[in-house]
């Protein structure tokens, strides 16, 4: 071998360690990168999760609220609904009719 050829070898050689070496050096920078893009994205979505949570919890309680509006009105309907069955009743009677 030629003292150019073995030069030029020490080169190659030197330029395949330091692509090992950048290589090596990179991965766990781009690990590193990837856990703190993971951890960034699950902080969000634990935010977005606890969002959601607190509109389900809110929305539950205005359905309950509507729903128990509903109930006394229905409730106070059924008792105007029977006052006026018996008026109805005793309007008959007043008039001579039978009670049907």
């Amino acid at each position: 071998m030629t003292p150019e050829q073995g030069s030029i070898l020490i080169a190659v050689i030197g330029l395949i360690a330091s692509f090992i070496v950048a290589k090596t050096n990179t991965k766990p920078n781009l690990q590193e990168a990837s856990v703190k893009n993971a951890t960034a994205l699950y902080e969000e979505y634990k935010g977005i999760i606890a969002d959601l949570k607190t509109q389900v919890t809110t929305l539950e309680e205005e359905v309950k609220q509507i729903k128990d509006r509903y109930e006394q009105e229905i409730a106070q309907l059924k008792i105007e609904n029977k006052e006026l069955i018996e008026e109805n009743t005793n309007l008959k009677i007043l008039l001579g009719g039978k009670n049907k």
